[in-house]
């Protein structure tokens, strides 16, 4: 007679595939290539026009200006590397890839709620928006890194 062992491994397919070219990328990973090209793109027009704009400063917030322009293309190289490497499989890209829905969950969550506003209700909207947009963001990093699908695409380089 066999007990029951609470404490035994589970059993768990942990075989991987074959081949780079048998497993599909989730939708999330399209996704997020899709998002982080409109905001490269987005970013790349404003340094374009924020350069132009320099032109005509003079005074002594150019220095402020810079150090702006130089935080956004570190951003953008980031984002550039990882639209590099997500299809290359690699974890620098599902690294960078969390970071940004970090970083997008984190400026949702830091805005300023109900400082404008006429009354209760308006920032109690307010909030729960952010708390609904929260929970999506969180769906989506739990979809780009760690379900079944993203842990699969990821576990096999395209290198092979």
């Amino acid at each position: 007679m066999t007990a029951h062992n609470p404490f035994a491994a589970p059993a768990a397919d942990l075989s991987l595939p074959q081949n780079a070219e048998s497993v599909l990328k989730p939708r999330s990973v399209w996704v997020m290539q899709f998002v982080a090209g409109l905001i490269v793109l987005g970013n790349t027009a404003g340094f374009a026009l924020s350069i132009y704009g320099l032109t005509s400063y003079a005074g002594s917030g150019v220095a402020d200006i810079w150090v702006r322009l130089a935080w956004g293309l570190c951003i953008v190289l980031a984002l550039l590397l990882m639209l590099w490497q997500l299809p290359k499989r690699s974890r620098i890209g599902r690294n960078i890839g969390l970071a940004m829905i970090a970083f997008l969950a984190y400026g949702a969550i830091s805005s300023r709620h109900g400082v404008s506003s006429p009354s209760i209700f308006f920032t109690a909207g307010q909030w729960s928006a952010t708390v609904f947009l929260v929970m999506i963001l969180a769906y989506w990093a739990y979809a780009f890194a760690f379900s079944k699908k993203a842990r699969r695409y990821f576990s096999v380089t395209g290198n092979d």
